[in-house]
């Protein structure tokens, strides 16, 4: 049933011709991305028309919220922050983003919501701890990639947790 309604929101179908080389280069990149054909199409697109295809669902709770990415009826890319307004700190307690749609700039534009978010709020901070994602539908990237993905966003390591999880924090 589940499967049924999804098809129904996906109702556009694209058809296009390949010469037989055209198609072995697809099949080639297909095979190279581990994606399924339709995955590895649609994040092509997305990297040549933008992300403006991507909706942003926000759930607000008291002093959190849950954002969602969303393309069509399919999330690929969540965060869940709390604010501590005793503190004026975000803590981010989840953020991923699913492996067809990792590195095009979704993780940037979580971030910037959650930015707005720390904004609202009047927050000092954002804290988050890069590591396994237990709320992730796919793999997830190393917690070395992630720590550095966070640096180049502006976050610097504040401590370790038990010596193997990095505690990080942007000041803003």
């Amino acid at each position: 049933m589940a499967k049924e309604k999804a098809n129904r929101k996906r109702c556009v179908q694209v058809k296009f011709r390949l010469t037989p080389e055209e198609n072995a280069v697809l099949q080639k990149d297909v095979k190279d991305s581990g994606l399924s054909k339709n995955d590895y199409i649609i994040k092509t697109i997305i990297n040549r028309v933008g992300l403006s295809v991507l909706s942003c669902e926000r759930e607000y709770c008291g002093n959190s919220v849950d954002i969602h990415f969303m393309l069509a009826n399919k999330r690929i890319g969540y965060a869940s922050c709390l604010f501590l307004r005793n503190i004026k700190k975000i803590q981010v307690s989840s953020f991923y983003v699913i492996k067809p749609f990792q590195d095009i700039g979704v993780e940037e534009k979580l971030l910037q919501e959650i930015e707005d978010f720390a904004d609202m709020n009047q927050a000092e901070s954002i804290v988050a701890y890069p590591g396994a994602e237990p709320y992730c539908p796919t793999e997830w990237k190393s917690i070395d990639t992630q720590t550095a993905w966070y640096e180049t966003n502006g976050f610097a390591i504040d401590h370790m947790i038990y010596g193997t999880t990095p505690c990080m924090v942007k000041q803003l």
